[in-house]
């Protein structure tokens, strides 16, 4: 399974090879190189890898720790969880660790999760040997912002950006972290793929599935919003938001990249429509969705693709993690004029 996909100015692929492997490829080069887990000195490699401005890599791995009092529902007893955090790890062209930062060595888990700490997404190498490994941070997007780090963090709803200088947390965004709503704004859920314009507003997709601020009359549903984030009152404004004229629901999957003619791209990765049942297992049937549009006040869809099969159960079901827009598969100068 692939996770990753960044594309640096060589038109180079970053992605992964399961959670085990990163690997760069050169479609113009054709080449490719692979750095095994085992090589880079750590535990995973997953949901993003990608080039750092200084010519190196940048990826997410993680760490498991047993954490001792979480409580039990109906006693008055505690518990030891198998959690698996989030670190961030750079390196060099060659491979060598330069800088990396942990979760657990400035949040406590005990004081913020969300019921998705309870997911079984990592029933799976590296951690196949562990009992119930609980999936706290899910950090999901890395975003080079000027000296700074943005990381999405899927599980807590939470953006967080880091200062490598110093390795403070500049600031937190997100139901319980730094800013506040303005009248008319509302919270994001379990986001993907977040990115900073010029103006610093914030770009991401929503997949709303746990919104902090949800009500009956608007529960689960999937948008893509930008917020103006004002450093002063620490005050996050609702600027634009869409969720395609449509009700729907993208739980685990998904993006939005904001092309240089203005213009949106949005990735519905895994689109909920109903379940399917196999013998006797029965799973969530997906569909995914890539569309451009014109426009934020009364967005106009341009283009679209449909991956898989919405609505035909008996068909196997897709679902695409991530996807960007490019001009080309080979660096501009290996163009004909």
């Amino acid at each position: 399974i692939a996770l990753a996909l960044s594309v640096d100015e060589q038109r180079r692929i970053y992605t992964t090879n399961g959670m085990l492997e990163a690997i760069r490829i050169d479609p113009y080069g054709q080449s490719t190189q692979a750095w095994t887990t085992e090589s880079l000195g750590i535990a995973s490699v997953h949901h993003d890898f990608r080039p750092t401005p200084d010519g190196g890599m940048a990826l997410l791995s993680t760490e498991m720790e047993t954490i001792e009092g979480w409580p039990i529902s109906s006693f008055t007893d505690t518990s030891s969880l198998n959690v698996v955090a989030d670190r961030f790890v750079f390196f060099d062209a060659e491979g060598n660790e330069t800088w990396s930062w942990d979760m657990l060595d400035h949040f406590n888990p005990l004081e913020h999760y969300t019921r998705d700490l309870h997911m079984n997404f990592w029933d799976m190498p590296p951690y196949l040997d562990v009992a119930d490994p609980k999936d706290w941070s899910h950090a999901n997007s890395l975003v080079a912002h000027e000296d700074n780090w943005l990381i999405s963090l899927r599980n807590m709803d939470w953006l967080i950006e880091i200062n490598p200088a110093t390795d403070a947390v500049e600031w937190i965004f997100g139901p319980g972290g730094d800013f506040t709503l303005s009248e008319g704004s509302r919270w994001f859920s379990r986001q993907h793929r977040p990115s900073i314009s010029e103006e610093g507003h914030v770009l991401l997709y929503d997949n709303g599935l746990d919104r902090a601020d949800a009500t009956g009359e608007y529960g689960a549903y999937t948008r893509v919003v930008e917020y103006a984030l004002d450093h002063e009152s620490m005050t996050a404004t609702e600027l634009w938001s869409w969720n395609g004229d449509e009700r729907y629901v993208c739980p685990i999957s998904g993006g939005i990249q904001r092309l240089e003619n203005g213009n949106h791209f949005i990735n519905d990765g895994a689109i909920f429509g109903g379940t399917t049942t196999v013998g006797e297992r029965t799973t969530a049937h997906y569909s995914a969705r890539m569309r451009e549009i014109v426009g934020t006040e009364d967005p106009e869809v341009i283009w679209e693709l449909i991956v898989g099969s919405p609505g035909e159960h008996e068909e196997t079901g897709w679902f695409v993690y991530r996807a960007q827009r490019i001009d080309g598969l080979y660096p501009l100068a290996a163009r004909p004029e």
